[in-house]
């Protein structure tokens, strides 16, 4: 049976149905179809629930892996949350870009909060949502540091999204790679301008960082 429905409150944004209590997905408030293979009882309530605004540079939101309805906006899209409620988004990135950079409402979110799935989307749930919210997700390029020891060997390599830094994880992972020649120390990490790179160092392009050692320290 195809089912029509219409609001009759005009500032209601939101429209949730259900199933025998169980909520359908992506509907989009005007039309269902139910196959009565036995008693369903179809509900419909139309309500003013907190808007969500998502925007993406050098990526896409994924909104077919949504169980909500988005709705194209000149800078991305908007659906609704019922209120404390929580929502999944996922992302596609332009090919060559991980994740620089998230905002919400305007605060900066940890981009380590984006998780990056085994079948390259990346995923943030957005939770306890009881306002109006705006999601900036931006993507940008990634590049890769080759680490070299003092013979010009490669010992360890990492992808690094621009502007972001070498972590320290990755610094230590390289320098156990290394082995000093006898009566010298390992002193730092140079690219091939001998500037040395940090934790706190930003990249900005495709690097090679090669050990240098001090005698006798």
């Amino acid at each position: 049976i195809d089912l029509q429905f219409s609001k009759t409150d005009a500032s209601a944004n939101h429209a949730k149905l259900t199933v025998n209590d169980t909520k359908v997905k992506k509907f989009d408030g005007t039309s269902y179809t139910v196959t009565v293979d036995e008693r369903k009882d179809v509900v419909v309530k139309y309500s003013q629930q907190p808007g969500v605004t998502v925007s993406v540079e050098k990526g896409t939101l994924d909104t077919d892996a949504s169980d909500e309805v988005w709705t194209p906006e000149v800078d991305g899209w908007k659906t609704s949350v019922e209120k404390d409620g929580s929502i999944k988004l996922v992302f596609n990135a332009d090919n060559g870009c991980g994740v620089g950079s998230l905002t919400i409402n305007g605060t900066v979110i940890s981009p380590e909060k984006v998780t990056k799935n085994t079948n390259g989307k990346y995923e943030y749930t957005l939770e306890n949502v009881d306002r109006e919210t705006s999601v900036k997700l931006v993507f940008a390029t990634e590049h890769t540091v080759t680490f070299k020891d003092q013979n010009d060997k490669e010992v360890a390599s990492d992808t690094v999204v621009e502007n972001h830094t070498i972590s320290k994880k990755e610094f230590e992972n390289a320098k156990a790679q290394l082995k000093a020649d006898k009566g010298y120390t390992f002193f730092c990490w140079k690219d091939e301008n001998g500037k040395i790179y940090t934790e706190e160092t930003p990249v900005t392009g495709n690097t090679v960082l090669k050990a240098y050692f001090k005698k006798g320290v």
